[in-house]
């Protein structure tokens, strides 16, 4: 087990950029509740809904609710932050940051390019930021924030759009987009894409699960000869960690090409 910190760093070196109680419909609506670790912790999320009776993705303000947030008026610092790693105008890898502002929602911070060099004002607001299906990113929450539940809510997918997991040992955060606890190998082969495993050491995809507020994680790498997930520390034997609605990873490939994930769709 190591912690988050280290593996932050170690992403910064190599990163890609990149319920449940529902309404019954064609247009089904539902939300998840997903519990958050209290004070100076990140959380590591992944919206399972389409946008409200729009379809495609959902923007940031409509997907994640506000409600139970720590919030402030003046203050980023002391309120929860929702951080998405995305590319900037050029391409160059940055990460957006949206703080809970009292009285207004998800609120515009700043923009910061990985590896620093670049801060400036986010020009993309939350209504307008649209949260694909699948792809993860973080709550950061402030140093005296309380354990609590966040809420998201959105359409029920009854179709998915594969995201991209770019290749040549990069990292993405991606979700399963399952409405229900799933099990990692419980997601069909098909879901997965081209996993990759060429039979040497260190050459296999790998996913990166964090287990606990403390940012402990646990490492899944794939083996082609079972077709499944394995515990890199068990070395054989399937994982018996499930995946809980609303939860994000990292995923890191080791293919030199690129990896197309198809969240899962609701049954």
């Amino acid at each position: 087990m190591k912690k988050l910190l280290i593996l932050t760093a170690m992403i910064a070196a190599a990163v890609a950029v990149r319920a449940t109680t529902v309404i019954l419909g064609e247009n089904g609506v539902g939300f998840i509740k997903v519990t958050i670790p209290e004070g100076a912790s990140q959380k590591i999320l992944s919206v399972p809904f389409e946008a409200c009776l729009v379809g495609g993705a959902g923007m940031l303000s409509d997907v994640i609710s506000t409600n139970g947030m720590k919030s402030s008026a003046s203050n980023p610092a002391d309120a929860d932050q929702i951080v998405v790693l995305t590319t900037n105008a050029v391409g160059s890898p940055v990460y957006y940051y949206y703080w809970h502002k009292t009285g207004t929602g998800w609120e515009t911070n700043h923009t910061v390019r990985l590896g620093g060099g670049e801060t400036s004002v986010i020009t993309v607001v939350a209504g307008s930021y649209p949260v694909a299906r699948g792809l993860g990113f973080w709550l950061k929450r402030p140093t005296d924030a309380t354990g609590t539940t966040l809420y998201m809510q959105g359409q029920i997918p009854t179709s998915s759009v594969p995201i991209t997991v770019d290749g040549g040992t990069n990292f993405t955060l991606i979700g399963l987009g399952a409405l229900t606890t799933t099990n990692l190998n419980q997601v069909a082969a098909t879901n997965w894409g081209s996993r990759f495993d060429d039979g040497k050491a260190g050459h296999m995809d790998k996913l990166l699960v964090v287990t606990n507020a403390n940012g402990s994680y646990v490492q899944y790498i794939y083996k082609a000869s079972s077709n499944k997930w394995i515990d890199v520390d068990q070395v054989t034997g399937e994982p018996q960690i499930a995946i809980q609605p609303g939860d994000g990873f990292w995923y890191q490939r080791r293919g030199a090409t690129d990896l197309q994930f198809t969240p899962v769709v609701s049954e």
